[in-house]
Order: structure tokens, then sequence, then C-alpha cells
């Protein structure tokens, strides 16, 4: 980058602050995923205000959506399985989000249901 260029998008940021409007941060998500009692799979997200992320993992999504001018402090969550090419909602969570602080969730996906565990706890536990 140019200084030229560093000083015009630090015009453009002070503009739109003196307006109110100011740059949406990052949000950070830690997710934890773990199919029956194999190793859990953790992934970490950043995701800006008002738009949404994925992650696909050996048939299962997770979609996060941060925060919205329609969902103000509200992460929005869903988690889908995909099998023989057809696609289940196994989850839905709408999840508080405290300020400057990141989002620790964690999903074990059983034969029999899902467990849905927010905060994560630091050992998840096992399927029955």
């Amino acid at each position: 980058m140019t200084s030229s260029t560093v000083h015009g998008a630090y015009a453009v940021l002070l503009a739109l602050a003196a307006f109110g409007v100011q740059a949406s941060p990052n949000l950070r998500y830690v997710v934890s995923l773990q199919e029956g009692n194999g190793p859990a799979k953790n992934y970490g997200l950043e995701v800006p205000a008002g738009t949404a992320a994925s992650i696909n993992a050996d048939g299962l999504t997770l979609d996060v959506a941060a925060p919205s001018a329609e969902h103000p402090g509200k992460s929005l969550i869903r988690l889908q399985q995909t099998k023989e090419g057809l696609t289940k909602t196994l989850h839905l969570a709408s999840i508080s989000r405290p300020a400057d602080s990141q989002v620790r969730i964690a999903y074990l996906v059983c034969a029999d249901g899902v467990v849905f565990m927010s905060p994560a706890p630091a050992q998840p536990p096992a399927c029955k």
C-alpha cells in the first residue's frame, strides 16, 4: 500500500466515524464439533458484525451469523447434517454475546441426538 492509499483509507474511516458509523469489529467464535466418541475438531472463526460464516466438516455444516441490526447482541447458530444427499437441521441456537468476549460453543453429535454446549466445557462429554 502506498502512503496516499493508507491516508485515504484513514480519511474514510474518520468521515464514517464523524457520521456515527464505525467500522464493525470481527467477532470471535471458538467451535468444537465432535461426532460420536471420535476426537473433537476445533475451529476458530472471525466474523464481521452483521455477516455470517460457515464451517463444513465431514457432513456437518455449522452456520454462524454475527449480531446484526435485526438481532443486536445475538449470534445465531445453526448445525446441519448432510447424509445421502439430504440435509437436516440438527440444532438452532441464539446466543447472547458479552461485549469484547469470544463465543465458545461445542456440539456432540451422537446416534440418539445432539448435545449443544454454550459455553463449551474444557472436556466435552461422551456419547452413551
